[in-house]
């Protein structure tokens, strides 16, 4: 999302069904790829979990509304669940990577630059404004805060989670009525798996009113990780992905 908050030029539908994402879940988890085998339980849960939310509708009575915690949840009216977790792996230590992931301030690295920031980069409750265009509209300010922050030990990595702050959030389209994001949860996820490889994991679960392509948007800011650590000389082997579903 997530940022949400950068210019996506192309915008796919991801509108599966609950029970779609969960039988992709179920077919991946029994028959993944070699490469995909020792990275894929730590995405698993959040995936399953965020699959479970469901539109506002005749379970609005029953189910919570979708927030930070993983679990069945309603999207308010007007909005539906989308879905996407994208990781890679980099032959290079897991500090490289934090190096030009790890602010929650510095974002160039997925295509944009804050214009207001608040707090501590490091801290839960720090806010960035950023500027993004959204599906059918023009280009919009949105807050994304900080809400946990968690460096591993021994420069191994870290996990973050962020979302957006002041939902719902209402704006104009070109043509038909106005868009609306009821909310987003992202998390990040940086770890060494071996003295040289690093792998990230970045997933996101939003209630939103229109089909937004989260996959391309987190391909395109690994891709340019690959072309930051190739650029400064601390990477001469390949990339491993990205990889979404």
């Amino acid at each position: 999302m997530n940022s949400l908050n950068a210019s996506i030029t192309a915008i796919t539908s991801r509108n599966q069904t609950p029970s779609d994402l969960l039988s992709i879940s179920i077919s991946t988890i029994s028959s993944p790829s070699p490469s995909a085998t020792m990275y894929f339980p730590l995405a698993f849960a959040t995936f399953v979990f965020s699959a479970l939310a469901l539109p506002t509708g005749g379970n609005n009575k029953v189910l919570p509304a979708c927030d930070a915690t993983p679990r069945p949840c309603s999207c308010p009216a007007g909005t539906f669940l989308q879905n996407s977790t994208s990781w890679a792996t980099w032959p290079v230590p897991a500090k490289e990577i934090s190096d030009i992931t790890a602010n929650f301030f510095e974002t160039a690295w997925f295509g944009t630059t804050p214009t207001e920031t608040h707090g501590e980069p490091y801290t839960p409750g720090a806010e960035r404004v950023l500027y993004g265009e959204l599906p059918n509209a023009g280009v919009y300010p949105m807050t994304e805060e900080l809400r946990t922050f968690k460096w591993l030990p021994r420069n191994k990595g870290y996990q973050l989670t962020f979302g957006l702050a002041g939902v719902p959030f209402y704006y104009n389209t070109t043509s038909g009525p106005a868009g609306q994001l009821g909310g987003t949860w992202e998390w990040v996820d940086v770890h060494a798996v071996g003295k040289k490889e690093t792998y990230m994991l970045w997933n996101i679960y939003a209630c939103f009113s229109s089909a937004y392509d989260f996959a391309g948007f987190h391909e395109s800011a690994m891709n340019n990780i690959t072309a930051i650590l190739k650029a400064e000389g601390k990477m001469t082997g390949e990339m491993n992905g990205p990889h979404s579903y």
